[in-house]
């Protein structure tokens, strides 16, 4: 799939999304907009600094939530 400008903004948004949701606490939802910007990120530039960013997100959510298996 060829990254767009619509598909570069939208999973750029989902990651401000998960950067919001985080600082406010809300773990689930963080989560939930991270992985939304991973999966569009894996599909279109998986080596955008937005994919990497969004794994590191999930790490943190994970970590926050006490999952530290998970958060490796």
């Amino acid at each position: 799939m060829k990254v767009g400008f619509y598909t570069d903004m939208l999973y750029s948004i989902h990651f401000a999304y998960g950067k919001i949701d985080f600082a406010q606490g809300r773990w689930a939802s963080a989560k939930r907009a991270y992985a939304a910007s991973l999966r569009i990120g894996l599909a279109t530039a998986p080596i955008h600094p937005i994919t990497t960013a969004a794994y590191y997100g999930l790490g943190c959510v994970e970590h926050k939530r006490g999952n530290l298996d998970n958060a490796r």
